[in-house]
């Protein structure tokens, strides 16, 4: 399948006046699976944010096969792309299987209500995030770590070739971790992802960009980016690649660095 091609131009993004990110130029499509790193306060979440058309840039322009973001409808925008955000959380009240099938209004009338087709795509996507056993409960009965899955599972029922996860594997155990990753590598759409953990990075993404004080501090294959030097200069702490018995590459961190 034909990744659609992303990309940022001179983009920059402010919030109450304070530039948070700028001079972004970016391009997303040969690469499935992409992922932004940088510490707190970087502008991981700000630029993810812009590139899903949810903020517009204060200076600069996304877009999306070549058209810019703001002059495509809202609707087909939705289509284009899925945004599951950092603090996105269901309402209590509502049942699962009906906050996933949100993922299906970009391609319903109004008040038209599920068709069989939208009935098989929430239902899959609970399967592949394993929780079609509670689709009848309310998202409040579920722990943090499953409403983080309902959200995922919400944006793969939107069926977009495109996904953009704010901290997908937040809340989430050791095995959920791998599953929604990998789930968001089998689904065939192209996953551009704000991430924390490094080895995560290392082992399910072909892409790195790092974010360093608003701005593009490097950008390429993991294990070619994230090295020593690099992860002591943005994140002050010193660790060491290594591969595993399995043949996987993988990053240790071993101590925080601190300023002499």
């Amino acid at each position: 399948m034909t990744l659609p091609v992303l990309s940022a131009a001179s983009l920059r993004c402010d919030i109450a006046g304070r530039t948070i990110v700028d001079d972004i130029n970016l391009k997303f499509g040969s690469e499935p699976m992409t992922a932004i790193v940088g510490v707190n306060g970087a502008g991981k979440s700000t630029l993810l944010r812009a590139l899903a058309g949810i903020d517009r840039p204060a200076a600069g322009e996304v877009r999306l096969d070549g058209v810019s973001l703001a002059s495509i409808p809202p609707r087909q925008r939705a289509r284009d792309m899925a945004f599951v955000a950092q603090n996105e959380v269901p309402p209590q009240e509502m049942r699962v299987s009906d906050f996933v099938s949100l993922g299906r209004l970009p391609y319903q009338r109004l008040f038209s209500g599920n068709s069989a087709e939208d009935n098989d795509h929430v239902e899959r996507a609970l399967e592949l995030v394993g929780l079609i056993d509670v689709a009848d409960r309310s998202c409040g009965a579920l722990s943090g770590g499953q409403r983080r899955r309902v959200c995922i599972a919400r944006a793969i029922a939107q069926d977009s070739p495109i996904l953009l996860l704010d901290e997908p594997t937040n809340h989430l155990d050791v095995r959920h971790q791998q599953s929604v990753l990998r789930l968001a590598k089998d689904s065939g759409a192209q996953v551009i992802a704000a991430i924390h953990d490094l080895d995560l990075v290392m082992n399910h993404f072909d892409r790195v960009i790092v974010i360093d004080g608003g701005a593009v501090a490097a950008d390429g294959v993991p294990s070619e980016v994230l090295t020593q030097e690099l992860v002591a200069g943005v994140f002050h702490v010193d660790s060491c690649q290594f591969c595993s018995p399995y043949g996987r590459t993988h990053l240790a961190i071993e101590r925080e660095l601190h300023a002499e």
